[in-house]
């Protein structure tokens, strides 16, 4: 059994009721006053009323595709492994629950296209009847699935009619298989995934094209939203679902016709209050983390943090095109793209850059990411304690991954060892 190391304790007022309110404001006090993230243990039976923090144990840095292969493949069909939480356990989303569609606000180079190909992947690996349609205004995040069988892309924004038609189809196949349960009750369908990202500029540019086309009396949005609406309204019956992705998702830019209510499953990464409060909506709001891949889940009762599951598009291309029944062969060996040359935080080049310490990280930003700290927390740490062997790239400074192990490895130990009052 772990013995939890005490980083900071907190005298309370006599007067003080311990009521849920109360607890989840004083825990977002010292979340805000301390450098890393803490859960309270209350002392409140007798006088004095004291609140001990421990610090929250993080997500592992990196979840390589090969090393969480076998949960994968474990997955029965419409279940989806994302990634793995605080306590190293799967986290799942599942099209078989109460959430049959999922939206997500991203920020930029937070591992959304990973997220959204290895999804469309998974589905399509569980079942050799199961199709996947994706939507990619940038023509950046379904790389990995280009010339994938059973994965129908539409990405060229210069042809956004082309998308409409895309959607239609799916809406058409969920009407069908409506009018084949109708006709034998018996009848299960193999799963149907649309994926549509980048949602903002495919809103606007929907929205762009339906004023150079709507004649009097048209409706005043798209029809590609009565027909996302439909899918929304009906499709879990018919295993037909939804993934919604980008920097945004509010009620004008789906339409205004009332859809996000039906997304239950959501996730945000990069995000700011702001974002928070329009796709969550529940207090304390968290603080969003810097490394790539990390991301935070919500069914509308709990969060839960998760570091998703990193994977090359050899892998994802792999595993879209075997299936259960197949016998894989070995996957790509996991790093960098060739001719990319650059360290990506969280990536599994970086673990093994990491091990080697042969690796370079560049900058306060890259550096606070690899860390897995604030880059704000770094920058005062690194006024505090200046990191060993410094050098200069350029303007910025430049460490070695295992300066940065060194340095963070002594940050942890001191605030371990000595625990804190907060003010």
């Amino acid at each position: 059994m772990t013995t939890e190391k005490i980083v900071a304790t907190l005298q309370l007022p006599d007067h003080f009721q311990g009521t849920a309110e109360q607890k989840k404001a004083v825990t977002a006090l010292a979340n805000a006053r301390l450098p890393f993230e803490v859960e309270a243990r209350w002392r409140t039976t007798k006088h004095p009323f004291t609140v001990d923090f421990v610090r929250v144990a993080q997500c592992p840095r990196v979840v390589p595709f090969a090393s969480v292969r076998d949960k994968v493949e474990a997955c029965k069909p419409g279940e989806i492994l994302i990634g793995l939480d605080r306590q190293r356990k799967p986290f799942h989303g599942s099209f078989l629950a109460d959430d049959p569609h999922w939206g997500f606000e991203v920020g930029s180079r937070r591992g959304k296209s990973t997220f959204l190909s290895l999804s469309a992947a998974q589905i399509l690996h569980q079942d050799p009847a199961a199709e996947a349609t994706g939507i990619d205004v940038k023509r950046e995040s379904f790389k990995s699935l280009f010339g994938v069988p059973r994965f129908h892309l539409h990405n060229d924004p210069a042809d956004i009619a082309a998308m409409w038609n895309g959607i239609r189809h799916v809406k058409k196949l969920m009407d069908r298989r409506c009018n084949e349960r109708a006709d034998d009750p018996t009848l299960e369908f193999p799963f149907h995934l649309l994926l549509i990202d980048e949602l903002s500029q495919f809103s606007a540019q929907s929205m762009q094209l339906w004023r150079q086309i709507k004649e009097k009396g048209d409706p005043a949005h798209p029809p590609v939203w009565d027909d996302i609406a439909a899918i929304m309204w009906q499709g879990a019956a018919f295993r037909v679902h939804i993934v919604l992705a980008g920097q945004r998702i509010d009620h004008q830019i789906t339409g205004g016709i009332g859809l996000i209510t039906s997304l239950g499953f959501r996730g945000l990464a990069g995000f700011r209050r702001q974002n928070w409060m329009r796709l969550a909506g529940t207090f304390p709001v968290p603080r969003s983390r810097p490394e790539r891949g990390r991301w935070i889940y919500s069914d509308g009762e709990s969060e839960t943090w998760v570091q998703n599951i990193w994977a090359t598009d050899d892998e994802i291309k792999q595993w879209a095109t075997t299936t259960s029944h197949d016998t894989a062969t070995e996957a790509a060996v996991a790093g960098p793209t060739e001719g990319s040359g650059k360290w990506e935080p969280g990536t599994p080049a970086a673990e093994e850059s990491t091990q080697r310490g042969a690796e370079w990280v560049t900058g306060n930003v890259d550096a606070a990411a690899y860390l897995g700290i604030h880059p704000e927390t770094f920058r005062k740490r690194r006024q505090a304690h200046e990191i060993p062997n410094t050098q200069r790239s350029g303007r910025s400074p430049t460490w070695t991954t295992q300066s940065l192990d060194e340095w963070g490895a002594m940050w942890e130990q001191e605030t371990s060892e000595q625990p804190a009052e907060v003010a």
